[in-house]
C-alpha cells in the first residue's frame, strides 16, 4: 500500500499519510513480536539440546527419565556450551539415583558399560568358486532340494 495507490482510491494525502504511518508501525510491531518468540524458541531448543548432551555424556539409560529427575531451573539466558550449574546438576542426580545411568557409582550397575555396540561378524571369504546363478538356485543348491 503506497500513497499513489490511496490517492487513487480518492482519500486525501493526509489521511492516506496517516493510514500508511498506522499499516507501518503495526507491520512494526509484528516484526518485532515474531522476533522475540523466534528467539525465545531458540533459547528453549538449545537448552534442550544441551540437557541431552549433558545426560548423554553422563550414560543416562533414558533421557527423559533422567531430564525428569533432574533437578535443575534454567534462568532463560543464553549460554555457551552449557548452562551454569547443569553438569554439576547431573553429577548430583547420577550419584544420587545411579540406577538412571549406565555405570553407576557402585554396587550392580558399575560393571555395566556406558555404551555398548553390538554388531555383525563379517563373513570370512570362500575358498570355493561359486557358478554363475542366482541367490534362489544358490539356496536351492546348498539346502540339496
Amino acid at each position: 500500500m503506497d500513497l499513489q495507490f490511496l490517492s487513487g482510491l480518492g482519500v486525501d494525502e493526509a489521511a492516506a499519510a496517516a493510514i500508511i504511518e498506522a499499516a507501518q508501525a503495526e507491520a512494526d510491531e509484528r516484526l518485532k513480536a515474531l522476533g522475540t518468540d523466534a528467539e525465545a524458541r531458540r533459547l528453549r531448543d538449545k537448552f534442550g539440546y544441551a540437557l541431552c548432551r549433558s545426560l548423554e555424556r553422563m550414560g543416562a539409560r533414558n533421557i527423559k527419565a533422567a531430564g525428569a529427575a533432574l533437578d535443575f531451573e534454567w534462568d532463560g539466558n543464553d549460554f555457551d556450551d552449557f548452562p551454569c550449574g547443569l553438569l554439576e546438576a547431573v553429577e548430583k542426580l547420577r550419584l544420587e539415583a545411579p540406577y538412571l545411568f549406565f555405570g553407576g557409582v557402585g554396587g550392580v550397575y558399575e560393571d555395566i558399560p556406558a555404551h555398548s555396540f553390538v554388531g555383525i561378524v563379517p563373513v570370512e571369504p570362500s575358498d570355493e568358486e561359486l557358478p554363475e546363478i542366482s541367490y534362489s538356485e544358490y539356496m536351492r543348491l546348498k539346502r540339496g532340494v
